[in-house]
């Protein structure tokens, strides 16, 4: 699909890639460095609430605060979470059709969204979540 401004979905998972592999070359010094940390944070936080019983939809608080995150709702933090992002095209596994009446700062911070979303469920799923539930680790010996 044509968008207004001129990108189609590919497009902009296209500049996502291109922007993470710009940020990719430049040393820790060059940029924010703690999104990554706050996602893991976050995912650490929600586990928590989770296990005690504060979060019946899990999908549900993750869209909530992924969605209420100053990674997205600030426009100029958006590109922070595109260069980080280990899925800076995770836009073209939504399935979506962007909403591009609002402009390019909005069409970013859709791309974003999906980009911390995926960001969120992997570092989740680091800590056992498997989709119902955290499981339980099992020891080795």
């Amino acid at each position: 699909m044509k968008m207004q401004c001129g990108i189609d979905n590919g497009g902009l998972a296209r500049v996502a890639r291109q922007i993470k592999k710009n940020a990719d070359a430049l040393g820790p010094e060059d940029r924010e460095l703690n999104y990554l940390s706050y996602v893991d944070s976050l995912a650490q936080d929600l586990k928590e609430e989770f296990q005690a019983g504060d979060i019946d939809d899990m999908y549900d608080r993750v869209h909530e605060d992924v969605d209420g995150s100053q990674w997205i709702i600030y426009y100029g933090k958006n590109m922070t979470v595109l260069e980080q992002s280990g899925n800076p095209d995770a836009i073209d596994d939504a399935g979506i059709e962007l909403d591009t009446s609002r402009g390019w700062r909005h069409i970013l911070a859709q791309v974003a969204y999906f980009a911390m979303e995926a960001d969120l469920w992997e570092a989740l799923g680091e800590l056992g979540w498997d989709g119902d539930s955290f499981g339980e680790k099992e020891e080795e010996f």
